[in-house]
């Protein structure tokens, strides 16, 4: 890639690296905008060194090595090098895969943000029968299959949580996302999760209800006990779903009525 020049700025722990194309120049509004990119290449270098010192020294996510030696004119240095550019003109807003991957982090050093709010519209909360893996969840599927060939997202979730414990974990995550109390620590900020179906029980039984659900992906129903129906009555629910081989998993949970 051609640039102009570049600035350079270190710290203890980063080195960061101000790009400049060549057409950068003539898109400055006005004088003096040089002294201003270099003020924000400051700010971010000094940014920078604050998320390391919460990421790296408190809780101990070292990153990959640097791979810098004194024999390198380009990394000198094991410090970590990091490239600042402005991409706002070419309408790219991050970069989507890490950038998905990296809000729960940007909650952990900056929680009072909640930048990641935005993107809840779009999520399981309010989308909970759709893939995971597909298109409506920001293309993750593409994003997975260029990042490391073409295998499902599934199998580097599985390196962490394990085959075995797969079906439980994803059934919390789906419970979850209806946002009872004591799951997720903001979901006053969170929107209204969405239910494949509510109702009340007034009659001795509901009957069968037939939902698709693909994979990775699940479906919630709601039931409330209607203001005839005796305390003395039992519920029984009855499940006729994929084989369990196949990863499927049932989870009731029972809320009360102050919301626990």
């Amino acid at each position: 890639m051609d640039f102009a020049g570049a600035s350079s700025f270190r710290g203890s722990s980063v080195a960061l690296l101000a790009l400049r194309r060549p057409d950068d120049e003539a898109a400055r509004p006005v004088p003096g905008a040089a002294t201003t990119t270099s003020s924000w290449a400051q700010t971010t270098l000094d940014t920078l060194e604050q998320v390391w010192s919460v990421e790296v020294s408190y809780m101990g996510q070292a990153p990959l090595p640097d791979g810098g030696t004194s024999n390198d004119p380009d990394n000198p240095d094991s410090r970590l090098d990091v490239f600042l550019q402005n991409v706002g003109p070419q309408g790219i807003y991050g970069f989507w895969f890490m950038e998905g991957t990296a809000v729960w982090m940007e909650d952990q050093v900056y929680d009072s943000i909640n930048d990641s709010y935005q993107c809840l519209a779009t999520s399981p909360i309010r989308h909970p029968r759709t893939s995971l893996d597909s298109s409506g969840h920001l293309d993750r599927q593409q994003f997975w299959d260029a990042a490391v060939g073409s295998p499902s997202a599934l199998h580097a979730i599985y390196e962490v949580v394990g085959d075995s414990q797969w079906p439980t974990f994803f059934a919390t995550f789906g419970s979850w996302n209806t946002l009872p109390a004591g799951s997720y620590s903001e979901l006053s900020g969170y929107p209204s999760p969405v239910w494949r179906a509510t109702k009340t029980l007034t009659s001795p039984s509901t009957g069968w209800r037939t939902v698709g659900i693909t994979g990775l992906a699940d479906s919630t129903v709601l039931l409330r006990p209607g203001p005839k129906l005796s305390t003395r009555k039992q519920l029984t629910v009855a499940v006729n779903g994929a084989s369990l081989a196949a990863g499927t998993a049932t989870l009731l949970q029972r809320r009360y009525r102050e919301g626990t």
